[in-house]
């Protein structure tokens, strides 16, 4: 993306908004990549949209909002889709409000200012065969945080996450922070993640 224009919705200038029923099937992570370019974030789904991505990486986002890769408020399935290199920015690479499910997919080395390195979960949302790995949250969830909604994980792996990114003592959970939701683990992996305040493995 090379267009800035926060806070604009009809997909002419910053994110491409996403307002209707799509489908999105890349060749494959590596090479069908989708960049925000650093300029806003890459993908917003609207509560009007039900949408597949598929076989895609979504990198680049930026500026100082949630969800700098992608912001749900519908209906989403992301499968085999790599969440990458996202920095800066409010709360959650991804950020869900609506339904989301994410199967076969991955999330490493991306960053918030705040909660949810990877996810920011606030709605109802599923993760089957995941992998969060290096992201870092300024304040809580290293790779996902639950603000409410409902969050079913399976089968997925969290490694090397850290929250309190920035070292100032507030924030916990390197792999998950669960605030005010439901959430289930089965079948997975939580392993050598941080919290860079108190330099002790969540």
């Amino acid at each position: 993306l090379t267009r800035p224009g926060f806070g604009e919705n009809d997909a002419v200038l910053g994110d491409l908004d996403i307002t209707g029923d799509l489908t999105i099937y890349g060749a494959s992570p590596a090479l069908t990549v989708v960049d925000g370019g650093g300029v806003d974030r890459v993908f917003e789904v609207r509560s009007t949209a039900a949408v597949t991505m598929t076989n895609i990486s979504l990198q680049g986002g930026g500026m100082m909002s949630n969800g700098r890769a992608l912001l749900n408020g519908g209906s989403l399935l992301l499968s085999q889709v790599a969440v990458r290199f996202n920095l800066d920015g409010g709360s959650g690479t991804v950020y869900n409000s609506g339904s989301l499910s994410i199967v076969e997919s991955s999330f490493y080395s991306n960053t918030v200012s705040f909660s949810g390195g990877g996810l920011y979960n606030a709605g109802d949302a599923a993760l089957t065969n995941v992998t969060f790995s290096g992201n870092q949250a300024g304040m809580d969830g290293g790779a996902i945080f639950v603000a409410g909604g409902t969050l079913t994980i399976n089968n997925t792996t969290f490694t090397l996450n850290a929250a309190d990114a920035d070292g100032d003592g507030v924030g916990e959970g390197g792999a998950l922070f669960n605030d005010d939701g439901v959430v289930h683990v089965a079948n997975s992996l939580i392993a050598q993640n941080l919290d860079l305040g108190d330099d002790e493995q969540d």
